[in-house]
């Protein structure tokens, strides 16, 4: 399948207070968070992967240096809220040469969002053509979140530290679904990552 020119921007500015460290710095199989999702998404995408940094980014920042493709931003505001780094995120794509036509989000902390699900969001696109695509929790939707060019002015129009879960809420009844529960699970606190690292041992 001839995919369309898709970006994927990787939100990855906050400052993890909750977990009382940079999440982004957290170590699966003796590789760093954030190079784990972005190595994921330069494998799979057919676009540009931009990161945005923010907190602590000069400690962040060289975990994922040797990945050559990878687009670094900063985003000076990071402490307005997750809008503002999906904005960030946002602009750099279209400063590229080509400008996409669509974005996927995705965040540092969904340790179970693997390349397979990527390539759903990337398929699903090419073959419906949504204005949104989002991840199913089951009684709910959220990111990984993948927004159609014609949503990007709406996406310019976020405030506050919710992200794009305004629009999430406002567009899920045409929203594009795509099956994904255990996305529902992220790294907020200490606890979060111990049940992390138990089923990833469970798993071995």
């Amino acid at each position: 399948m001839n995919y369309p020119n898709v970006g994927i921007v990787i939100l990855a500015a906050g400052a993890a207070t909750r977990m009382g460290y940079p999440k982004q710095l957290l170590q699966i199989n003796n590789e760093s968070l954030i190079h784990r999702i972005c190595r994921k998404a330069l494998s799979v995408n057919v676009g540009a992967v931009t990161v945005v940094l923010g907190a602590n980014s000069a400690q962040i920042a060289p975990e994922v240096a040797d990945l050559a493709d990878l687009h670094i931003v900063h985003n000076p505001d990071w402490k307005d809220g997750m809008s503002t780094s999906v904005q960030t995120g946002l602009r750099a794509m279209l400063k590229l040469p080509t400008s996409p036509e669509g974005i996927l989000f995705l965040l540092v902390d969904q340790p179970f969002v693997e390349e397979s699900a990527i390539l759903a969001f990337l398929h699903a696109f090419a073959k419906y053509s949504p204005l949104l695509l989002a991840a199913d929790y089951g009684k709910k939707i959220g990111v990984p979140a993948l927004f159609a060019s014609s949503m990007f002015n709406e996406l310019e129009q976020l405030d506050g530290q919710l992200g794009a879960r305004k629009l999430l809420d406002q567009y899920q009844a045409k929203a594009h679904r795509i099956p994904l529960p255990k996305a529902a699970f992220d790294l907020d606190t200490p606890e979060d990552w111990e049940r992390f690292k138990e089923h990833y041992r469970m798993k071995k």
